[in-house]
């Protein structure tokens, strides 16, 4: 019964190995079965993996000498119908490959499986912000990276700072935008894979806000505010005394924006004026400074009423 199992999933591999000819394209898969690592069928299991033929056990494991049941068996035949119904010619490729990792496992021949490549980087980050790439690799030899930019093609080394190889990098954008980097993968028989990744990168916003450190109610102060990456967001201006928020036009006179201003201050006493601004990602960057508000100074003069009497030197 075991050697009837057996013979049955050799035979569904054989047959499996003609009637995927019948399939598309080829796409990149991340799964792995380490238990068909110097399979002589490995390259076709692979192969089916891809094409979402075989999909392994729970455990990881594909156990290609082990016992499959007749309902693995046609789920198997019945994945591969659905993959050829579309299709019309057969070609001998697949099963030449089949041909080969057999021969590669009687006489040891240097036979490469196809190349397995691909990573994955955040979907959001911020200019100059660092990310890390570390590729899942297989059967690669070398692997060339390119980029576009709003989907038209840029130098690699003109939107970022640091270095990819076959081991992916450390790498920083310089400047905003949606960008999608690519990765072909060749192995030693000149076979590619590419797998490619879209990130979007945002500005980094930053503030900058100057007061002078003292003033009266009747002198205008001149609010300086310096922005980067702002774009065509709006500043928030908050003001405070002793921790909380006062209304800015109880407290104040005059206009700001997103430069600043020039204002006066209607009360005396110790304020914090607070800039404000949320970015793409929902962060929040202020800028702050601190001003105290003197009083006028007024002096009050009073005088006693005062009689002057001028006696006058009798006339001779």
């Amino acid at each position: 019964m075991k050697k009837q199992k057996r013979q049955w999933l050799s035979f569904i591999l054989v047959l499996s190995i003609f009637l995927s000819n019948l399939s598309g394209s080829v796409y990149a898969t991340e799964q792995f079965f380490d238990d068909a690592r110097g399979h002589w069928a490995e390259n076709v299991i692979y192969r089916f993996a891809e094409q979402g033929i075989v999909h392994g056990y729970p455990d990881g494991s594909l156990q290609p000498e082990g016992q499959s049941t007749r309902a693995e068996a046609f789920s198997i035949l019945d994945r591969l119908r659905k993959i050829n119904e579309s299709v019309e010619n057969v070609d001998d490729g697949l099963e030449d490959e089949f041909k080969e990792s057999e021969l590669s496992s009687k006489k040891g021949s240097s036979h490469v499986p196809s190349p397995q490549y691909s990573f994955e980087i955040p979907k959001e980050i911020y200019v100059d912000e660092e990310i890390t790439i570390v590729p899942k690799s297989r059967y690669v030899k070398s692997v060339t990276w390119t980029m576009t930019h709003e989907n038209l093609p840029v130098e690699v080394d003109s939107v970022i700072e640091g270095d990819l190889t076959n081991d992916g990098g450390k790498i920083t954008f310089k400047s905003m935008g949606i960008y999608t980097l690519t990765a072909r993968a060749v192995n030693r028989r000149g076979r590619t894979v590419t797998h490619d990744q879209t990130i979007s990168v945002y500005p980094n916003i930053r503030l900058h806000l100057d007061l002078m450190e003292h003033a009266h109610t009747d002198t205008s102060v001149i609010v300086d505010l310096i922005t980067e990456g702002l774009g065509e967001k709006e500043v928030e201006w908050i003001l405070q005394c002793d921790d909380r928020d006062i209304k800015l036009d109880e407290f104040i006179s005059g206009e700001l924006s997103n430069q600043g201003g020039v204002i006066q201050f209607k009360e005396p006493g110790t304020y914090e004026l607070i800039a404000s601004v949320e970015d793409d990602l929902g962060k929040i960057i202020t800028a702050s400074d601190t001003i105290t508000i003197y009083p006028v100074a007024t002096i009050q003069l009073e005088m006693e009423s005062i009689t002057q009497t001028s006696h006058l030197d009798k006339c001779i």
